[in-house]
């Protein structure tokens, strides 16, 4: 147990020491790329899973604390219909705008953000082998919304990771894409990604 507890003191130890830099005032442009593992909670009548997706943004930072960032991702939900051997794929793309304020100095900043946008929202049935219709796809483009928190921790002074839980809210209309769903949609995206700080 203690080699196990000498191992990750030595492991962290370069991290924490990489990390107490500040940010130079000149690093302005931030990349960001995150993977998620999200929720949705949707009032439809088929069953939906959990999903996969992440996403790219691309930001500048104003200063130490407030940033503009435009972004896009894909995420996608399976959805099981009431109908048997019959499969269904829910997916939406954001494209939003997003204003972040980070808090703290030194290594960790907690962070809130929100974001504004649009969704393109996709509907996709595979039915059942026999079936007089073999697929059905359906799309609309709706209003998007979507504010979260997170924390941020600076490995040097131009990369950091970050962990953060974002709640989108997707209006989608009651009936567009084929399914009723509500207005909005909800979906609560749990996200790890990295940020790198360009001069």
């Amino acid at each position: 147990m203690k080699k196990i507890l000498v191992l990750i003191f030595w492991s962290v130890l370069p991290l924490s020491l990489w990390a107490q830099a500040d940010l130079n005032p000149n690093q302005r442009w931030v990349e960001q790329i995150d993977g998620s593992f999200a929720f949705p909670s949707l009032s439809t009548t088929a069953e939906t899973n959990p999903g996969l997706g992440g996403d790219i943004n691309i930001g500048y930072r104003l200063d130490q604390n407030w940033a503009l960032f435009a972004g896009s991702g894909y995420y996608q939900y399976n959805l099981s219909p009431a109908t048997p051997n019959t499969s269904a794929l829910l997916a939406y793309v954001p494209l939003v705008g997003i204003l972040r304020l980070t808090f703290g100095d030194g290594a960790l900043h907690p962070y809130v953000f929100g974001g504004a946008g649009i969704a393109l929202n996709t509907y996709t049935q595979t039915n059942a082998p026999g079936s007089s219709v073999s697929k059905i796809s359906k799309a609309e483009t709706d209003f998007y919304l979507a504010p979260g928190l997170g924390v941020l921790y600076r490995i040097y002074s131009g990369m950091a990771l970050f962990l953060q839980a974002r709640i989108d809210l997707d209006f989608t209309s009651p009936n567009g894409l084929g399914i009723p769903l509500a207005n909005p949609s909800v979906f609560i995206p749990l996200q790890a990604g990295i940020s790198f700080f360009a001069l």
